[in-house]
């Protein structure tokens, strides 16, 4: 199976992280410098899920598929809030096209948290994968 980082266009030293290198469900999903952990390791499913290599749980907006929801880690349940896709300009979107996952507010900081948002074009949606 092949692995990525996630890594940020917006500031390349951050990368997709599950907070605290936790396994339990609902954890968030943050940005965070780069340490090469499995926790910031997710494999792209072709069912549309990216699954944390840590845990083996799918990222998930909280809630459903809902602006400004957190997202989180999640067992596959195959819903419409699970199923993504990266495309061409960076963003990795819903498959619905509805939401893409974007750094809150904008920030370069690392820590902060990833949502699911409207595509509006800016780096803070935009993600580069290396593969691990």
């Amino acid at each position: 199976m092949t692995y990525y980082y996630v890594v940020s266009q917006h500031n390349p030293n951050l990368v997709l992280d599950i907070f605290g290198g936790s396994k339990d469900q609902e954890a968030k999903l943050i940005v965070w410098n780069y340490t090469g952990g499995e926790n910031q390791q997710f494999r792209f499913n072709a069912d549309g899920s990216i699954v944390s290599r840590h845990s083996g749980h799918a990222l998930d907006i909280f809630g459903g598929a809902v602006r400004g929801n957190n997202v989180i880690q999640y067992s596959f349940h195959g819903g419409e809030n699970q199923r993504w896709r990266h495309h061409d300009d960076g963003t990795i979107r819903l498959q619905n096209g509805a939401l893409v996952l974007d750094i809150k507010g904008g920030s370069k900081e690392a820590g902060a948290e990833v949502i699911g948002w409207e595509l509006n074009g800016q780096t803070n949606q935009k993600w580069n994968l290396r593969q691990v």
